[in-house]
This record gives C-alpha cells, sequence and structure tokens, in this order.
C-alpha cells in the first residue's frame, strides 16, 4: 500500500487517481469523527464532504506529507466546533428528530422498527464521552484497524485500546450488536470522490462569479493539476485568467505577457478538450488577433461555423474568417470556399444568406472581375425576402 506522503506529492504533480486514493483511505474515518460529533448522518456526510474539499484546495499548504492523516484531522475537527457553534440548541433525540435514519425502500413498519433501533443506538451512544464516541465510530466504519484509528486520531495505540475497552463496558452486548449494524448501513455513497471533485469545481465558479479573479484561478488551477485533462477546469481557468487581463487594462496597470500566455494555453486546453461555448470561442478569437494568429483564427472560425447550432454564431463566424481571409491573405479564392461551406448549412435562413453576400464576400468578387455574379445571385436573395426590406437590403 502505497505511503500516505507518497500519494500526496502524486498528487500536487497531477496524479489524479492518487488524491482519490487518499479520500478513499480516509473518508470513512473522517465521516466516523463528523458523526460523532453531529449524530446526524446527513449531516456528517455533508461535513465529511466540505473537509475533502479544504483538503484538495489546500494541499499545497501541506508543510510535511507525511503528517497527512492528522492534518486531515485537525480540518474535520475545526468543521465540526465550526458546525457546533451553528447550533442554537442542542438535538434531542426525539423520534421525530431522527427521521433522517430511515432507510428508503423499506415498509412503514419496517421504517418503525429500524428509526426506533436507530434512536436506541444514538442514546446509548449518548452515554459515552466524545472521545469514546469517536473510536466506537471509527471502528465500527468499514473495520479500521486500531493502529489506524491511532494514527487519525493523533493518539497512541494504547489510548485507542483502553477507550474501546471502556466504551464496550459502558455498551450491553446487545446495543454493541445494534451499535455494529447501524454503522453497517450508514455507508458513504460511492460516488463521494467523485462529489468532492464536483464541489471544488463548483467553488472556483463561485468565485467566478464575484469576480475574484485571482483566487478563481488558484482553485482551478489546483483541480487542473489534480484531475488531468479536466475541460471545466481548463474552461474556468482561462476565464479567471482573461478576467484578471480585463482588470489590467482596466485599470491601466503594466501588460503581464505571462498571464496572457497562461490564458491562451487554458482556453486552447479546453477548446481541444470540447468546449465550444461562446465564451471560449470568442476569447480565442480576440487573443488569436492580438497575438497575429491569423491562420489558427480563420481554421478557428470556419469549424465553428459549422460546428455551433446557432445560426447567428454561425454568421459571425463566417464574417470574422472571410474578413481576415480577405483583408489579412488577400485570398479571394478562399472567401469564395467559406462562403460556399457558411450557405451549404441547412439551418441557415435566406437573411444570412444575404448577410454573407455583403463586405468582404462582394469586394472579392469585384477584385476577381465577377461583380455581375455577386449582384444576380445577391438579387435572387434579396427578391425571396418576405417585404419589407431593410436599409441593408435595398443597399444591394
Amino acid at each position: 500500500m502505497q505511503r500516505d506522503r507518497d500519494l500526496v506529492e502524486s498528487s500536487l504533480r497531477g496524479d489524479a487517481a492518487a488524491f482519490a486514493a487518499l479520500v478513499d483511505r480516509y473518508r470513512y474515518a473522517v465521516f466516523g469523527l463528523c458523526l460523532s460529533h453531529t449524530r446526524d448522518v446527513d449531516m456528517a456526510e455533508d461535513i465529511a464532504q466540505e473537509v475533502f474539499i479544504k483538503a484538495f484546495l489546500k494541499l499545497r499548504d501541506l508543510v510535511d506529507p507525511e503528517r497527512f492523516a492528522p492534518w486531515l484531522r485537525r480540518i474535520a475537527v475545526n468543521k465540526c466546533h465550526s458546525w457546533r457553534r451553528r447550533q442554537s440548541a442542542h438535538m434531542s433525540l426525539s423520534e421525530a428528530e431522527v427521521g433522517w435514519l430511515a432507510a428508503p425502500g423499506k415498509s412503514p413498519e419496517e421504517e418503525m422498527v429500524s428509526r426506533e433501533i436507530r434512536q436506541t443506538v444514538l442514546a446509548a451512544l449518548g452515554q459515552l464521552t466524545v472521545p469514546q464516541q469517536q473510536v466506537v465510530a471509527l471502528f465500527y466504519l468499514e473495520e479500521l484497524s486500531h493502529e489506524q484509528i491511532a494514527a487519525f486520531l493523533g493518539i497512541s495505540l494504547q489510548t485507542v485500546n483502553q477507550r474501546l475497552y471502556r466504551a464496550r463496558l459502558r455498551l450491553k452486548e446487545v446495543m454493541l450488536g445494534l451499535v455494529e449494524k447501524t454503522f453497517r448501513e450508514q455507508k458513504l455513497p460511492d460516488d463521494f470522490t467523485e462529489r468532492v471533485i464536483r464541489a471544488a469545481l463548483a467553488r472556483g465558479r463561485q468565485l467566478l462569479e464575484q469576480r475574484r479573479w485571482s483566487e478563481a484561478r488558484a482553485e482551478f488551477r489546483r483541480i487542473a493539476e489534480i484531475v488531468a485533462q479536466h475541460r471545466e477546469a481548463q474552461r474556468g481557468m482561462a476565464q479567471a485568467l482573461a478576467g484578471e487581463v480585463q482588470e489590467m487594462l482596466g485599470a491601466e496597470r503594466a501588460y503581464d505577457g505571462q498571464v496572457v500566455q497562461e490564458v491562451f494555453a487554458a482556453l486552447e486546453e479546453a477548446y481541444r478538450l470540447g468546449a465550444r461555448d461562446p465564451e471560449t470561442i470568442w476569447g480565442l478569437v480576440s487573443l488569436y488577433q492580438s497575438a497575429d494568429r491569423y491562420e489558427d483564427l480563420v481554421r478557428l472560425m470556419e469549424a465553428y461555423m459549422v460546428e455551433t447550432d446557432d445560426p447567428e454564431q454561425a454568421l459571425r463566424a463566417f464574417r470574422q474568417a472571410s474578413y481576415n481571409a480577405f483583408i489579412v491573405f488577400k485570398d479571394p479564392a478562399r472567401v469564395f470556399g467559406l462562403q460556399r461551406r457558411f450557405l451549404s448549412i441547412e439551418k441557415i435562413g435566406l437573411e444570412a444568406r444575404l448577410e454573407s453576400y455583403c463586405r468582404p464576400v462582394s469586394i472579392a468578387y469585384l477584385e476577381v472581375g465577377q461583380a455581375q455574379i455577386w449582384l444576380e445571385k445577391a438579387e435572387i436573395l434579396v427578391h425571396q425576402l418576405a417585404p419589407p426590406l431593410t436599409r441593408r437590403h435595398c443597399i444591394y
């Protein structure tokens, strides 16, 4: 089995499976610790998820990777203390308040029996001290060994043995069986690790909405480093970087070329991974223009005008591609090729087809001595359009 140190170091190098292994190794330990504080399975699961999110996002702050378990425990304890401070009153163990314990898919009679059993278990656990509750919860969740419990709680093996021994003395034999049965039923969901990653991405998006660009960029970067080829992380990082660039320009601060290069890399990676949203596409266009990468720009626009389901976006992409093909490359043949491809798109309406004959296409026809052909084709489309014609149509 890999050591915690190795998994932490691999995670920081971008190994997606390494952090997932850490979550899988400690998820029940954290869950059990949270359960001993909250006595609420749903709340314990929520807090456990928050613990791993924070660990995920703050992994670089861990000074000694060998101390991952105690570091994670401190995060869990702090989260539980924060939760307890938010509680306005002590939670009673009445039947109404243990409704969360009912297992899905059971009959009303089975549900009632199950609720009564769990209520009795929680009442029995309430007789124990908090340290005893912790070791009982950890021992009966996924059968964590005494050594694992000691390492996680930061106590000696002898202390673990003593706490378990004293806890057993306080619980009757039948009650101990019910404790074990109850905890066996309270497994974390199989997609827990995936949910941790999703929640971490949500945090990055929230920072993005708040226009906290540098913080958002840092969060998305951490996700991208750990989850290789994650499209949303790349896209989010690019948006945060672009926001930083705009902020620089608006505040007339020194232009940071390194940040621009990072925007390039993030947007291109997001596009390569399948991002086709307008923000990604037009963000790339803006960057290609600023860097004089017009060939990349024309290729991007030609592909996008065919791929997008939005006719307006397709027309906009055609205009951008044809303009650069003519003005930058001075290539009428390429302009005509782009127009033919645009007109072959079935979803394009008559007005958009007529728009495709505007500048620079009209000038390209004129350049090659085909003004009459341009006029005839444009005139056909004008007559096909239902009145009233716009001012632009009359110009044709």
